[in-house]
């Protein structure tokens, strides 16, 4: 009786130990196996194309020199002492923030796509002829950097250029200093890892001097993250989040896409169905009503005519011409996609992992919503100027993607091993990156 009782005994001691551990070890299977799923992906695009992708993953790593090299340990040993003084106190935060800053602007990117280009016309142009260059998709953010290269301009002869370099780069202090504020407060072991994973990703490309519409944008992004984040933890109204979303939605529409994570923030902490209906009804009522007024604005001032919201927008399809937007449904172009998003956002390689196996909380739930309504762009709104031209038209993603996959990852930190695997995935996303980043400051 009693070695039956002692084999029972074992046997439920044994499926309590699967059950707590089968998540964590899984996760971190997935971690170890990390480094192959990076060369396989590598291998697929030449092995279907018949031709390299010379700046994605191992082949642009195994290209770069040992000068370069050198460069890439020098940015990344910046980055990493930048968020250790960011998760300090208020001074040495300052210090990290000049560290930040500096880094940024003295390796900004030479190498503008073709919409890049184009505002270095376009701006002065409508400038001199309406006050702005402004357009429905991205409003505020060319209006800001309309008035501040008009200004700067006239105070220092600036050019359009470095006046859209100097804004890149002070959006992402900005976006460090909120990242490290949302690490202080949601992260509660291995806050230095998360961070530098989090900020590792080549997304990071957009606060290196990107002359484009995206990089303001991206700091409402993240700032919208951390309100919401707030509100799932303290049960707080939603509002706040609201106006942050509505202002980055009037920055870029493409902000937009987290209407669906903020229907989900409004109705938490409600318990009638009838009641959430119209809690999230309201709240999405808000950014809405703020894009609209923005809209109506621009064309009272008559930098924007509302008739053009229909002819000229991606939002409108260019007047519902759906070819326009909608991506070629061929295998190559969905690889170099993917190859693109493993550029942006390491963290997507284990986002399957995470969603299977992983016990998600709210935030988490949140999160997710966010990263899979913002999937959708990769998935169906079309590259028109070519999928590595584009990359920062879904640069957006990797925000929400790689807080929720990284902050899993580093929930279950509890020994050297753990730390050593996740270090390894760090030194990977550094150097795809950091060289990426050197080879567009190279111009």
């Amino acid at each position: 009786m009693g070695s039956i009782a002692n084999t029972d005994q074992g046997k439920n001691n044994r499926e309590r130990l699967g059950s707590k551990d089968m998540p964590k070890l899984f996760l971190w299977s997935g971690l170890l196996v990390f480094p192959l799923l990076v060369v396989l992906s590598s291998l697929v695009f030449p092995a279907v194309m018949g031709r390299q992708s010379d700046w994605f993953g191992v082949n642009q790593i195994s290209g770069i020199t040992l000068s370069d090299l050198s460069l890439v340990f020098l940015v990344s040993l910046i980055l990493l002492l930048s968020c250790f003084l960011l998760l300090r106190s208020k001074l040495w935060r300052i210090a990290g923030l000049l560290l930040i800053f500096s880094v940024m602007f003295f390796f900004k990117s030479n190498t503008p796509n073709q919409d890049g280009q184009d505002l270095l016309w376009k701006i002065p142009t409508d400038v001199d002829r309406v006050g702005a260059h402004v357009v429905h998709d991205e409003m505020l953010e060319l209006y800001v950097h309309s008035v501040f290269w008009n200004l700067a301009n006239k105070l220092y002869d600036l050019s359009v250029a470095s006046s859209y370099q100097i804004l890149s780069v002070l959006s992402g202090t900005v976006f460090m200093l909120l990242l490290s504020r949302y690490t202080r407060e949601t992260i509660n072991s291995g806050k230095l890892l998360f961070m530098l994973l989090v900020s590792s990703g080549g997304f990071i490309q957009l606060f290196f001097g990107d002359v484009e519409n995206y990089s303001i944008t991206a700091v409402l992004v993240i700032w919208y993250l951390l309100v919401g984040t707030r509100v799932v933890k303290r049960g707080t109204s939603s509002w706040m989040a609201a106006l942050i979303l509505g202002l980055a939605m009037c920055f870029h529409l493409e902000a937009g896409f987290l209407l669906p994570s903020l229907a989900y923030l409004a109705q938490v902490g409600s318990l009638d169905k009838k009641q959430q209906m119209l809690r999230v009804a309201k709240t999405l009522l808000i950014p809405l009503a703020m894009v609209l007024l923005c809209v109506m604005i621009f064309d009272w001032l008559g930098m924007l005519p509302l008739e053009n919201l229909w002819l000229y927008s991606h939002a409108t399809a260019h007047g519902g011409d759906l070819a326009s937007v909608i991506p070629p449904m061929t295998v190559p172009y969905y690889l170099e996609m993917f190859n693109l998003l493993i550029l942006l956002f390491p963290a997507i390689l284990m986002l399957p992992f995470v969603l299977v196996f992983k016990k998600l909380s709210k935030v988490n739930i949140f999160l997710l919503i966010a990263t899979g309504f913002l999937m959708l762009l990769p998935l169906a709104w079309k590259a028109a100027l070519g999928v590595l031209n584009d990359w920062n038209l879904y640069a957006m993603l990797a925000i929400p993607g790689s807080i929720l996959v990284w902050s899993l990852a580093v929930r279950d930190i509890d020994s050297d091993r753990s730390k050593y695997i996740l270090t390894t995935v760090l030194v990977f996303s550094l150097l795809n990156t950091f060289s990426w980043v050197l080879k567009n400051h190279a111009g």
